[in-house]
């Protein structure tokens, strides 16, 4: 059947008349009770830092619990708060270049308690951060939006 001109022709037109679609991804924030710093990752040797995160999973229940499961398995060895909703954002992810599809992350914040960070999955390093304007400039182009609810966020928050 595969070898069908038929079958391939409607194959084909049905993946070409698919409606585009966002996936789900989740970012947190790592950062001290004072919001002078976060924890960032890196992936490799010069690579930009980057928030901690992913893709939600078929399997979680809620984007709090992707969340936690991204944090446990990206920055390892810590105890940090539950997830508490910072936006929503589309990122421009690097991956997606030049398709349709595109991505749209939850952004949570989660206070570091106790721990030593340790890099765990795709993530290479872990690194403290103080957390102001200069990291704009030390973030991947796709997290620059992310440092900036961050900042607004931790303004926010110091305020109360």
């Amino acid at each position: 059947m595969v070898d069908d001109p038929l079958f391939r022709k409607g194959w084909l037109s049905a993946i070409h008349s698919q409606y585009v679609v966002t996936d789900p991804t989740v970012d947190m924030a790592i950062h001290t009770a004072d919001f002078a710093r976060v924890l960032l990752g890196r992936r490799g040797e010069g690579s930009p830092l980057r928030f901690f995160g992913g893709f939600v999973d078929p399997e979680d229940e809620s984007y709090e619990m992707a969340a936690g499961r991204e944090r446990v398995e990206e920055a390892m060895g810590i105890e940090v708060s539950v997830p508490e909703y910072i936006a929503s954002q589309r990122i421009k992810d690097p991956r997606y270049g030049k398709s349709r599809y595109g991505v749209m992350t939850t952004f949570f914040a989660m206070e570091f308690k106790e721990g030593v960070p340790e890099a765990g999955d795709d993530m290479g390093l872990t690194l403290w951060c103080d957390l102001n304007e200069q990291l704009l400039g030390l973030v991947a182009p796709e997290h620059v939006v992310l440092v900036q609810l961050l900042l607004d966020y931790k303004q926010k928050r110091l305020a109360k």
